[in-house]
């Protein structure tokens, strides 16, 4: 693990926690990111066990089921067309009231017989029975109303954190 950075002269320099340190003129950081969660009741609980972030990999679990994506960017609705080749029925939870998608990519979805969209609408608990996920308490985020909505598995696709939290006050200069 990498604990400080830091410029030393010309270089700049990696310590990591064995105490011994590196230097170079120039470092590539490659932290990768991690998906961002909703952080509502229930999400880390049916996390794999009906809480996903992966169609391609957790998709074909789902064939003939009922799936809702959260998300209206160019993955959610990407993903949400691949999941038709397995699911039954999909349902778009998509927190305003239009898509951040590619054009081409919001016709196809909205034009799918498989794929429901429900605008304004955000999901506040996963709840479930014996481990495995069942419903999800969802809410109209201009109206108030809020309904549960039985579903076998949601896929989660409102983008990624990148795992830099360890740069700040470094030096390194960052964005959002």
């Amino acid at each position: 693990d990498v604990v400080a950075i830091h410029t030393k002269e010309n270089y700049h320099c990696v310590q990591p926690g064995d105490g011994t340190e590196y230097s170079a003129r120039a470092i590539l950081i490659a932290t990768g990111s991690r998906y961002r969660r909703l952080n509502v009741p229930g999400e880390n609980e049916f996390t794999g066990a009906g809480v996903h972030f992966c169609a391609t990999c957790d998709g074909p679990f789902y064939r003939g089921k009922r799936v809702a994506v959260v998300g209206g960017g160019n993955s959610a609705t990407e993903e949400s067309l691949l999941l038709t080749k397995f699911a039954e029925s999909v349902t778009m939870l998509v927190r305003s009231g239009e898509f951040r998608a590619t054009k081409i990519i919001q016709e196809s979805v909205l034009s799918h017989p498989n794929i429901e969209v429900l605008w304004h609408t955000e999901v506040k608990e996963f709840m479930g029975e014996e481990a495995k996920l069942k419903k999800i308490r969802i809410v109209n985020n201009q109206t108030g109303a809020g309904e549960e909505l039985p579903i076998d598995g949601v896929f989660i696709f409102i983008g990624l954190e990148p795992n830099s939290e360890f740069l700040e006050g470094s030096g390194v200069l960052l964005d959002e």
